[in-house]
């Protein structure tokens, strides 16, 4: 088992049992991941101009940092 120690507080590590269990992990959690200021949108159509498709599991928009992410 491999641990992190970081500003002396000790990280292991945690094998979820699906993809649903860390998915819920995400959405209880962002403001923890992404910070204070993010906002979470949860799952939408994309397309790329090809019109290719996919639906990620959300958007998280950063006001504070500018930046958006796709979980």
């Amino acid at each position: 088992m491999e641990i992190l120690l970081k500003d002396g507080v000790k990280y292991v590590p945690h094998v979820y049992k699906d993809e649903d269990e860390l998915e819920k992990m995400v959405f209880e959690h962002y403001k923890e991941i992404f910070g204070e200021d993010s906002i979470l949108f949860s799952k939408h159509v994309i397309t790329t101009s090809s019109g290719i498709g996919t639906v990620p599991d959300a958007f998280v928009i950063s006001i504070k940092q500018k930046k958006w992410f796709i979980v």
